[in-house]
């Protein structure tokens, strides 16, 4: 495997024939992943969707977000380039830099350092992501790690909300959503019954078509919800509220197989 830097943007995890495995993008709002492959060379992402363009990839967002008796959105996040961008919207950012690469024969690891800013450019918390890339001739396995950290002296919470956690907008191309069988540990079911809570504290859930099949683990206290416009979100936050005192931290984690 190997990595090229597009630009200071962009960077593509390759394989040793040059085919793209996944793109690493960092934003002025948030970092994401976009393309996914699978070995065959399919991507399942989807990037900007016009039903909802925040819908970025592979993503983590919140909203809402609280500090000190005020609310800060960290979920939507319209295409605003820079700060001397005319069209501004009152939503956070994440201000991403990349910290490091570590390439290995079948494994890319990328760690970024995030810091969550209000719209008013207060850093609310601070977060240590990790995206960690495998392939083989089977599968693609895309493990995110997100590590938050409140450096400040005040209570932050991420307040209970469908909003949030790690998200993953899939492509249409790769799911015939009309035809996706969602699977739990004890149960299958149609994508169309899947909104909400899909299987909570399960250890994966798995959606198929006949195009291409994703699996999804996280961290056990992980909700799962799915969206059959084709959403998915490994959520921490979705029936339970995670409140960080001053320098207190929170790790969960999410894992996606595709092949």
């Amino acid at each position: 495997m190997q990595v090229r830097e597009i630009n200071k943007q962009e960077l593509h995890v390759l394989n040793d024939d040059g085919s793209i495995i996944a793109g690493v993008n960092i934003g002025y709002y948030r970092p994401w992943i976009y393309p996914l492959c699978t070995p065959s060379g399919i991507n399942v992402l989807r990037e900007f969707p016009p039903d909802h363009g925040f819908h970025n990839g592979a993503f983590f967002g919140h909203y809402p977000v609280s500090r000190n008796n005020s609310t800060h959105n960290f979920w939507g996040a319209p295409p605003f380039r820079s700060e001397s961008d005319e069209i501004a919207v009152w939503v956070g950012r994440l201000s991403s830099r990349l910290a490091s690469v570590k390439v290995h024969e079948n494994n890319v690891t990328l760690i970024l350092d995030c810091a969550w800013i209000s719209h008013e450019g207060d850093t609310i918390v601070d977060e240590q992501r990790t995206f960690s890339i495998e392939t083989s001739f089977e599968q693609t396995r895309l493990h995110t790690k997100s590590t938050l950290l409140n450096t400040s002296k005040q209570l932050v919470s991420f307040n209970k909300s469908k909003c949030g956690g790690h998200a993953y907008r899939l492509s249409a191309q790769a799911f015939a959503f009309e035809d996706c069988i969602v699977t739990t540990s004890d149960n299958e079911i149609g994508i169309e019954r899947a909104h909400g809570t899909c299987a909570e504290h399960d250890k994966k859930i798995t959606i198929s078509s006949g195009k291409t099949t994703l699996e999804l683990g996280a961290s056990p206290d992980c909700f799962y919800f799915v969206r059959s416009y084709g959403l998915v979100c490994a959520n921490p936050f979705l029936e339970l509220q995670k409140k960080l005192h001053a320098n207190e931290s929170y790790t969960f984690y999410s894992k996606l197989v595709i092949s």
